[in-house]
């Protein structure tokens, strides 16, 4: 039989244990880095469609087709790609949108859109396109986006705001 025995000294000690104990305090409850991530996601997302999906490495969303870009211009005239009545950008742009769905607890963050027509819901419908209409996603979480969101949550748990 083999016993090992180490002993560790330090100074500062309770500086340690006090902060590892605060973090875990701090990660039964993310809400407040949650509510962060959700502004980040928003303004993100207010870029996204500003440049027609081109925003934050995202590739630009596939081109109105010719006739329907005729008929938008008519009818619509000025309004970028995904948009229309504005009601699903609200719903990704902005939390107290109509169409928004945001739910907050402490260990979960929800965010999407309910805006459809019809049957079909807007975003699920362009994410994955159908028949002659290409899939244009309007969320497209960038590792850019996720290395963010990642340090919000260790800020979080560092006791940041």
């Amino acid at each position: 039989m083999v016993s090992i025995e180490a002993n560790i000294e330090t100074t500062g000690g309770e500086e340690i244990q006090r902060v590892l104990r605060e973090a875990g305090e701090r990660q039964a409850d993310l809400t407040g880095a949650w509510m962060q991530i959700q502004k980040q996601f928003q303004e993100e997302q207010a870029e996204v469609f500003s440049a027609s999906g081109a925003a934050g490495g995202r590739a630009a969303w596939a081109a109105l087709s010719e006739p329907y870009a005729r008929w938008k211009s008519r009818h619509y005239p000025g309004l970028p790609i995904l948009v229309l009545s504005g009601r699903l950008r609200d719903s990704l742009t902005r939390a107290d949108a109509p169409d928004a769905i945001r739910e907050i607890t402490p260990d979960s963050l929800v965010i999407g859109s309910t805006r459809a027509v019809g049957k079909w819901w807007l975003g699920v419908l362009h994410h994955i396109g159908a028949g002659h209409l290409p899939k244009r996603k309007a969320i497209r979480v960038t590792p850019r986006q996720e290395k963010r969101w990642g340090d919000i949550i260790g800020r979080w748990l560092e006791g940041g705001e």
